[in-house]
């Protein structure tokens, strides 16, 4: 339909009222999105820009909306570099965990860290934890978290004795603390046994493995460990991304590993949903599976060194146990 458009009184360009609900209409009918103003278009642009989705944007109720922000208290805490934000939820107030660490997670506009741990009640275990990386997805399971998450069960008194079990989407594990005065410095936690699969073919992304011997773990999800002689040289990032392009092995952690003897191993992490990370716990376990399957270490323990540390793994060749340092950095509150 035509228009009828005609001038104010600053000489701009004005569409008659009757003619733009006649547009509108048509538009409707035809199945064409309308802006109604620049505003409009403006947040549109904003959302697509964003780092939100359906999936991480919480539904609110604007029949029964909340009078004021809720406050949430929190720690921050980390092993070796490994560092999230633990939020006690025993009572559920939380419905959108998944908003909560797009918010927070960000190191320049929130809290910072490598995720979100959310800590509730279990039917099964000592208690239940939940864990959400930087983009708001879930973790099926994260070795270094789960020890956090033991220190701070430990000294709230949400649990008495030094042993625990602690219930994840990957399953239950048994965590045991070691303490100083009362004070958590380390912790254990059985991740139960790994499987270990070929590896890559030898031509696969041959630009940047060089030839590299890989093989896939499956602990706590899929990991793709790598062994090179150049660990931080390494192109991770690049790796990462072309593989994530491929999309032939799916979207693994990856762990790119030098050998430093038959006990220890160099280690750097690349973790889906948050990039490279100063340590993963997951990671180093499947990092010293893979080494010792592969005969370059011994089975036993199997030191990994990160970028924010020393973690330890037990492996006896069937069953895995990671072991290492966790700290409390600090704790506030929080509103949204």
């Amino acid at each position: 339909p035509e228009a009828t458009v005609e001038l104010d009184g600053a000489n701009n360009a004005v569409i008659l009222i009757a003619d733009y609900i006649e547009l509108h209409h048509h538009a409707v009918l035809l199945g064409v999105t309308v802006l109604t103003s620049l505003d409009t278009a403006r947040a549109l642009s904003d959302i697509i820009a964003s780092k939100f989705t359906e999936y991480n944007t919480e539904l609110v109720d604007i029949n029964h909306l909340r009078k004021k922000k809720t406050e949430l208290s929190f720690l921050k805490m980390q092993s070796c570099g490994n560092d999230y934000i633990v939020f006690e939820d025993m009572e559920g107030k939380i419905t959108c965990p998944e908003s909560l660490a797009v918010n927070y997670v960000s190191r320049h506009y929130g809290i910072g860290g490598d995720g979100i741990v959310v800590i509730g009640k279990s039917k099964v275990a000592d208690a239940r934890m939940r864990i959400f990386k930087q983009d708001g997805s879930e973790s099926a399971n994260t070795a270094n978290a789960i020890r956090c998450v033991a220190k701070y069960l430990y000294e709230s008194g949400l649990v008495k004795g030094d042993t625990m079990s602690i219930e994840t989407v990957g399953g239950v594990h048994k965590v045991t603390v070691y303490c100083f005065g009362g004070i958590v410095t380390s912790a254990r936690v059985e991740l139960g046994e790994a499987n270990v699969l070929g590896g890559l073919a030898p031509s696969a992304y041959a630009g940047l493995l060089l030839g590299a011997e890989t093989r896939f773990v499956e602990l706590g999800g899929r990991h793709l460990v790598a062994f090179c002689d150049k660990v931080e040289a390494f192109p991770l990032k690049e790796l990462a991304a072309e593989i994530e392009r491929d999309g032939a092995s799916g979207t693994p952690d990856i762990e790119i590993v030098r050998v430093v003897n038959g006990a220890t191993v160099r280690m750097r992490a690349f973790e889906q949903g948050n990039g490279e990370t100063y340590a993963s716990g997951t990671g180093a376990a499947a990092a010293a599976v893979a080494a010792v399957r592969i005969g370059a270490c011994s089975a036993g323990d199997v030191t990994v060194k990160v970028r924010g540390g020393d973690l330890l793994v037990g492996y006896d060749g069937s069953n895995v146990t990671l072991t290492g340092n966790v700290e409390k950095i600090y704790e506030g509150k929080v509103e949204f």
